[in-house]
């Protein structure tokens, strides 16, 4: 694990959230964080985006799709991200996964270098 990626993921603050409107409503999109497996990002909903997820979630009783979240959430996800959690039983925010890619690892590393 990268203790200071997932650190700096700790500490920041979620005003610095990246923030965007949909067509739904606003959603934040967290800091990335990681293991060495997966790499992780929350999305933090708006009441409306969270609605429509919750019915979606009740009618299908799966986690979202990609094709759900891009098409009918209308929240811009790269691909190869999955929903894989709810906490607590209640759906606040996507909690996303996807593998770790020789990619991702190249970015992070600039992006800690940038950062120190």
């Amino acid at each position: 694990m990268d203790e200071n990626l997932n650190l700096e993921f700790l500490k920041s603050s979620s005003e610095n959230y990246t923030y965007k409107i949909t067509s739904r409503g606003p959603v934040c999109y967290s800091a990335l964080y990681r293991d060495n497996k997966y790499v992780y990002r929350h999305i933090i909903l708006s009441d409306n985006v969270r609605q429509y997820a919750e019915n979606k979630v009740r009618k299908t009783n799966a986690y979202l799709t990609e094709q759900c979240i891009v098409n009918e959430l209308q929240i811009d996800i790269g691909k190869g991200w999955k929903h894989f959690m709810i906490y607590d039983g209640k759906l606040r925010e996507l909690i996303l996964r996807k593998n770790l890619t020789n990619e991702d690892k190249l970015r992070m590393a600039v992006h800690m270098q940038k950062n120190h």
